[in-house]
């Protein structure tokens, strides 16, 4: 499990049973898998996606992130070395608009 990556891919409006989830998420965590949630965008690029839901992720260190396929790649190493999250995302959109 320490060598695994878990990507779910989703706008978080689930619509099923949320405690399930988080306890999978849970267990993911302990169990020493890496986890992570690639938010939905909408067809004009912005975020889309159950904000409540991402905060309660967000709180248990599952990082719920919206990124272009730009960004992916350095967020997804970001998550793997344990990077603050913010702080990178803030700089890959700096060295976007670059």
């Amino acid at each position: 499990p320490s060598q695994t990556l878990f990507i779910l891919i989703s706008d978080l409006y689930e619509g099923g049973n949320l405690a399930r989830m988080y306890s999978r998420f849970q267990a993911m965590r302990e169990s020493g898998v890496k986890a992570m949630v690639l938010l939905a965008l909408s067809d004009n690029g912005s975020p889309s996606y159950d904000g409540r839901v991402a905060g309660r992720l967000a709180a248990m260190g599952v990082p719920c992130l919206a990124a272009t396929p730009a960004m992916l790649p350095p967020l997804v190493e970001g998550v793997l070395k344990g990077k603050d999250l913010n702080a990178l995302a803030k700089e890959l959109q700096k060295e976007g608009k670059k």
